[in-house]
């Protein structure tokens, strides 16, 4: 079955499914029936179609968002600037093959090194394509958020070749490093600064792009899936 077809036969058996659920809603609210007793007769339509867990993804995505905003709140300086910034990740979310929660964490991590993590910074994170996506973002997101205090080392260089990123390639092309002077270089703050910004322009070169080559692709599309699922269940929760 073509990509298009699959998509739209899930989207229509969704449709059925909370239509009908709907039907039931009206019904007993037409009879007069309090809505509690409404909620009760929604949950078992929900499950005579398979999909009651929607009640514990809507409770776990509520809890989960509640607390990635309130640390946001916490490395902006606001509620105000942490529900702008979580609104930012969210759509940049979108443009990527990441979802708002490994976004988040990265955002905050970099806001707390005091680092700030612009959609262009992000995009040069997101580019760093490999089998292990998280990984590698995690990765990636460690080796910046350390050089702010310097002491960056061979431990977090490892951390990406072993992801697969050429970090080691990199860093020999644009500064002559080799694997044994990286750590003295990377002890102080300056240094640091200078491997990260190496790095990071290695990677737009290597792989600028990358992340945009990837919306099209059927993973891309069914994590935006999830990202407006989670954003309509944050909504009701």
């Amino acid at each position: 079955m073509a990509r298009e077809d699959l998509l739209l036969n899930i989207a229509v058996k969704n449709q059925q499914a909370l239509g009908n659920v709907n039907n039931q809603l009206n019904k007993l609210q037409n009879s007069g029936l309090k809505l509690s007793t409404a909620l009760k007769g929604a949950a078992a339509g929900l499950a005579a179609f398979g999909v009651v867990k929607i009640g514990s993804f809507i409770v776990n995505t509520t809890k989960e968002f509640e607390d990635l905003r309130t640390t946001l709140s916490s490395v902006t300086g606001s509620t105000e600037q942490g529900a702008e910034a979580f609104r930012f990740i969210s759509e940049f979310a979108t443009k990527t093959q990441f979802g708002v929660d490994d976004l988040t964490k990265t955002f905050i991590k970099l806001k707390a090194a005091g680092i700030e993590p612009t959609e262009e910074l992000l995009t040069t994170f997101t580019d760093a394509v490999t089998n292990d996506q998280i990984g590698s973002l995690e990765a990636v997101t460690d080796l910046f958020a350390r050089t702010v205090s310097g002491g960056l080392g061979l431990e977090e260089i490892q951390r990406l070749g072993d992801r697969g990123i050429p970090v080691l390639d990199i860093l020999e092309e644009k500064l002559g490093l080799t694997r044994q002077e990286i750590s003295e270089f990377g002890k102080t703050s300056e240094g640091a600064a200078k491997i990260t910004q190496a790095f990071a322009e290695g990677i737009n070169e290597r792989f600028g792009g990358a992340t945009q080559n990837l919306v099209s692709n059927l993973s891309t599309e069914f994590s935006n899936a999830k990202i407006a699922l989670q954003g309509v269940a944050d909504e009701f929760g």
